[in-house]
């Protein structure tokens, strides 16, 4: 036997929706603002793991030190990591463009007694710090010697 409806009784139905575990959890969990909470420490964990991982040494030999001895051809005092540019001879007296950053960018060499003229083009300096893993003419200073014998640190030990 068919069930048939007519037009009013058809026009009086209420729809319903499904309901499931799932759903309700998820409505509940929106409406609490739990979700909302739950992306923003997400979005902020993805933006975070970039700069952590920035901050690592891995490119660096962090176990040997070289010194080198050049001329200053550019001091970039930047953020996050202020870099040096120097002409290097090599033992044929050939020059080998050289790419030195430091430890960190003007606030820790700041704190470290540089400033932004503590380095101009031309200064004869020796750099001591720790290769490149990958052989490029790149380090990661150390110590830099001023033609006068100063010697200064890329960054503060200083807690105070």
């Amino acid at each position: 036997m068919a069930v048939f409806l007519t037009p009013d009784e058809f026009k009086n139905l209420k729809a319903t929706t499904p309901s499931s575990f799932l759903t309700d959890i998820l409505s509940n969990t929106i409406k609490t603002g739990f979700f909302a909470r739950l992306v923003a420490v997400l979005a902020l964990l993805l933006v975070c793991l970039p700069a952590y991982a920035h901050h690592g040494a891995s490119m660096f030999d962090m176990e040997h030190l070289i010194t080198v001895k050049g001329t200053v051809t550019s001091f970039e005092w930047i953020n996050p990591h202020s870099m040096i540019y120097a002409d290097v001879k090599d033992d044929k007296g050939n020059i080998q463009k050289w790419a030195i950053e430091t430890r960190g960018g003007p606030n820790a060499l700041t704190r470290a007694g540089w400033t932004k003229e503590t380095l101009k083009p031309g200064d004869e300096v020796t750099f001591s710090g720790h290769p490149a893993k990958n052989g490029t003419s790149s380090m990661r200073l150390a110590k830099v010697t001023l033609a006068n014998g100063k010697e200064l640190e890329p960054e503060s030990h200083s807690w105070f």
